[in-house]
C-alpha cells in the first residue's frame, strides 16, 4: 500500500531512466558503481555496453575513476566477450590495478579472463611470464599456441577455457571504411608472400586508426605480422605480431592503442601471413568517403602498392576502422 501511496516504483524507474540517459565518458565508472550498489541492472548493463567499445579511451583518460572501481566490477568488465580491446593493453591496465590494490592473490581473479593466446610472443614473454602470474606448464602451452597454427585446446582446465577464445569486435561511433563490394572465395591469395601484402593511403582529416580488418579463411588460424609506416620516411608508427583465429573470412587486428594519422600524410599497411590460403576482396575503389553516426566524415584515397598481391581494386585489406578518440 505504502509503495503505491508514495509512488516509489515510479520514482525508481524515473531515476534509472535518468541515469541511463546521463551516461557519458566522464561519469560512466561512477554510475556503474552506483548501479551495482543499488542493483539497478538496466543501468549497469547500459554502462557495460558503453565501456565495451570505449574501454581503451576511458582507461587511458579517466584514470582516477577507472582505478577506483571495486575489484568485482573490474573483473566483470575484463570477462566480457564484447570488450573491444587489445589483450596487451588490457594486461597493462590490470597490472596497474593490481599494483594499487593489496588484495591477496588478486591476479587469480583476472587470469581466467585474459585472452593470452592473442598476445605477441615478445609481450607474453616479457610481461606475463616475467610477472609469474601463471603456472609454468600453462605458460609453456600458451607459448606453443601463439608461436604456431597448431590446434591446441585449453578446455581441460575450466578456469582457462577462454585463453584462445577471441573477443567480439564491434564498432560504435567509428568511421568504418569498407573497401570492397564482395569477397571472392574462389580466388585465393597464397600466404607467405615474401614481400607481404601492402596498401598505401591518405586521409583528408586527422584521426586515429583503431583496427585493420584482414581476410583470412573461416575456421583457420594464421600467424600475422602487420605494420603501419609513413610511406615517404618508412617510420613505423604501429605494429601487430600475433596469432589470429578466423571465425569468419574477416578478422580484425586491433592496435594496442589507436594510431594517430595526420591529414595529407601517406601511410602504408604491410601484412605478412603464415598459414594456408586466404580469400581476397574485389570490386574496390580508389576513393572512399565515409562517416559515422554523428556525421563526422573522412575521405580515404588508396594508392597502388609497390609489391604484393593487394591492389586498389582487390586484395587482403577489406576494412579500416578509424575513430576520433
Amino acid at each position: 500500500m505504502h509503495v503505491h501511496i508514495f509512488l516509489i516504483d515510479d520514482l525508481l524507474a524515473a531515476c534509472q531512466l535518468f541515469l541511463e540517459k546521463a551516461v557519458c565518458d566522464g561519469n560512466v565508472f561512477n554510475i556503474l558503481t552506483i548501479s551495482d550498489q543499488f542493483h539497478l541492472n538496466s543501468v549497469k548493463e547500459k554502462c557495460f555496453h558503453y565501456i565495451d567499445s570505449k574501454f581503451v579511451y576511458l582507461g587511458a583518460n579517466f584514470v582516477e575513476d577507472f582505478y577506483a572501481l571495486p575489484l568485482e566490477l573490474m573483473v566483470q568488465i575484463v570477462s566480457r566477450d564484447s570488450l573491444v580491446v587489445s589483450e596487451e593493453f588490457l594486461f597493462d591496465i590490470i597490472s596497474v590495478f593490481c599494483s594499487n590494490n593489496e588484495v591477496p592473490d588478486i591476479w587469480d581473479s583476472f587470469t581466467p579472463h585474459i585472452r593470452f593466446g592473442f598476445m605477441s610472443i615478445s609481450f607474453f614473454a616479457s610481461r606475463c611470464v616475467f610477472d609469474h602470474i601463471l603456472p609454468t606448464l600453462l605458460c609453456n602451452k600458451i607459448f606453443q599456441y601463439i608461436s604456431s597454427t597448431e590446434d591446441i585446446s585449453f578446455t581441460e582446465d575450466n578456469r582457462y577455457k577462454k585463453i584462445c577464445v577471441p573477443r567480439l569486435f564491434k564498432t560504435n561511433n567509428d568511421i568504418v571504411v569498407n573497401r570492397f563490394m564482395v569477397s571472392n572465395n574462389n580466388s585465393l591469395l597464397l600466404c607467405n608472400n615474401i614481400d607481404g601484402e601492402r596498401l598505401s593511403f591518405t586521409i583528408d582529416n586527422t584521426c586515429n586508426l583503431r583496427s585493420v580488418g584482414v581476410y583470412g579463411k573461416a575456421n583457420m588460424s594464421f600467424l600475422a605480422r602487420l605494420k603501419v609506416y609513413k610511406t615517404t620516411s618508412n617510420e613505423i608508427i604501429g605494429k601487430i605480431d600475433r596469432r589470429i583465429v578466423c571465425q569468419s573470412n574477416v578478422v580484425f587486428l586491433m592496435f594496442k592503442a589507436p594510431l594517430l594519422l595526420l591529414a595529407g600524410t601517406c601511410y602504408t599497411l604491410q601484412l605478412f601471413m603464415e598459414g594456408k590460403e586466404c580469400v581476397q576482396g574485389s570490386v574496390g575503389a580508389a576513393i572512399r568517403q565515409c562517416s559515422n553516426v554523428d556525421g563526422d566524415q573522412n575521405i580515404i584515397t588508396f594508392k597502388e602498392p609497390v609489391s604484393g598481391n593487394t591492389t586498389v581494386n582487390g586484395g587482403q585489406f577489406p576494412i579500416l576502422v578509424f575513430s576520433k578518440n
